[in-house]
């Protein structure tokens, strides 16, 4: 979540000669709704079979893709089992302070908003970021291939380097 895998999945797709797929994207369109209002009407559990189910088509499909994964989605063993037979995985590891800089600037991240549905702020948003983080760190670090997203760089940077780390190990395209 905040991490840029919607700007830089795209750039990385083109790059590499494949389609983009977001998985998110692809929730709201079967389900007809926002995330957030999948939460909201449902709650998180009806929102991560959903996710479980999408993310099954997705990863079926005969064309490689790359395809970005929602913020909780790689945390099931069952989702990163289905990533692992389908493909390759890449954690965009991204500082907790540019996490908490960029999701301040959205208010429909539903696992952060407080109880009265407002957005946290400041040190408040940075350390429920920091706590989600720290809870996901585990399965995030089973990725095969944990990326360093320079919040100094351009999301087309960032896939730059991306795109010939994974060029040198032979999954795309040089």
């Amino acid at each position: 979540m905040g991490s840029g895998k919607s700007k830089l999945g795209p750039i990385l797709a083109r790059r590499s000669g494949r389609p983009f797929r977001d998985l998110d994207a692809t929730i709201e369109e079967s389900e007809h709704a926002s995330i957030q209002e999948i939460f909201s009407r449902f709650g998180e559990p009806h929102f991560r079979e959903v996710e479980r189910r999408e993310l099954g088509l997705l990863l079926d499909s005969p064309e490689p893709a790359v395809i970005s994964l929602g913020g909780g989605a790689f945390i099931p063993d069952e989702n990163r089992t289905l990533v692992a037979a389908a493909g390759f995985s890449v954690w965009l590891d991204v500082p907790t302070g540019i996490l908490a800089s960029r999701l301040s600037r959205k208010a429909h991240r539903p696992l952060l908003l407080a109880e009265d549905g407002t957005m946290p702020q400041g040190d408040a948003l940075r350390e429920k970021v920091e706590r989600l983080l720290e809870a996901r760190r585990p399965a995030y670090g089973k990725a095969d291939l944990t990326f360093e997203v320079r919040g100094s760089e351009t999301p087309h940077a960032n896939a730059r380097r991306l795109h010939h780390e994974l060029a040198e190990r032979g999954l795309v395209p040089a």
